[in-house]
């Protein structure tokens, strides 16, 4: 697991750059340590209040890019994250989200799509 806000500075993983026109921007950069044919992109909303069940992936990983604030528990350790944070799953980093505070947005990328990857652990 991994976890970058997008206002660390020193960070190897993370590059601030100026593009031609005068964009601004931050690039992340992850090591997957494997060649990738597929994923899957998504764009997911929770409501204040409702929650994942907790759970892990066996051979896929995952990444989330957080767009509001996000409290998550990852491996049993709770984080409470800002906006624009970026967070790399391992395989077998159990996860569970959870709109405490807020609705939570994230974009969320998961890496290769592989049926029947997800693990829950919570009954």
């Amino acid at each position: 697991m991994k976890i970058i806000t997008s206002d660390q500075k020193d960070n190897k993983d993370l590059e601030f750059f100026r593009g031609p026109g005068g964009y601004e921007g931050k690039r992340f950069y992850l090591d997957i340590g494997q060649n990738v044919s597929n994923f899957n992109f998504y764009f997911i909303k929770f409501l204040k209040g409702k929650q994942s069940d907790e759970h892990f992936h066996e051979k896929s990983f995952e990444m989330f890019y957080t767009l509001t604030r996000m409290y998550i528990v990852l491996n049993d350790e709770p984080y409470d994250l800002k906006p624009h944070t970026l967070i790399k799953l391992q395989c077998k980093d159990r996860h569970k989200i959870i709109a405490k505070h807020n609705d939570i947005e994230f974009i969320a990328v998961k890496l290769p799509i592989l049926k029947g990857d997800k693990v829950t652990t919570e009954k």
